[in-house]
């Protein structure tokens, strides 16, 4: 290893091997338990609960995951989450891109208060529209439906964090 210059000094290789030795530890201590999750979820009920415990199993037993799939509605939730995540993302972006475009090119005298108003709102929890939300998709009608919940995400999403800023900032860097 090479000594290379880190905030003005020369680190030794000796306290490169240190950082990432510590860096390996870390990093087998928070992924262990999920080699251990993925472990157990190969194993079958006889070495499931054998003693003493075997990390990689000799068979591995990958039927258990269709097993999942037929006993319980994983591929409905699977397709559901899908769904909302597809129309939240188109509805988003129809909603985001022309507001961004239209806040970077164009100049309107409370072009600055509709900003600031749009970081107020990214300050504001989203449980404080909870409630009227409910009670409005409620009387509506649309309670336990898909387009309720991608409708919150819409409504949410161009003021994130991530999009309208974003896209404000990708608008404008672009030459006209």
């Amino acid at each position: 290893m090479s000594n290379f210059l880190q905030g003005g000094r020369l680190r030794t290789a000796t306290q490169n091997l240190a950082i990432y030795v510590v860096f390996a530890f870390v990093a087998i201590v928070f992924l262990f338990p999920l080699l251990w999750v993925a472990s157990l979820s190969l194993k079958n009920l006889q070495t499931l609960f054998a003693y003493p415990p075997v990390l990689i199993p000799r068979a591995p037993a990958f039927r258990n995951y269709i097993e999942v799939f037929k006993q319980s509605q994983l591929g409905v939730f699977l397709f559901n989450s899908g769904t909302i995540v597809l129309f939240t993302v188109l509805g988003t972006l129809l909603v985001a891109i022309p507001a961004a475009f239209a806040f970077s090119r164009t100049n309107f005298r409370s072009k600055n208060l509709f900003l600031f108003a749009i970081l107020i709102f990214q300050m504001m929890s989203p449980l404080l529209i909870a409630i009227p939300l409910y009670r409005y998709f409620n009387a509506i009608g649309i309670l336990d439906k898909h387009w309720s919940t991608i409708l919150v995400y819409i409504a949410g999403a161009p003021l994130s964090d991530l999009a309208a800023p974003r896209l404000l900032q990708l608008h404008t860097q672009v030459s006209r």
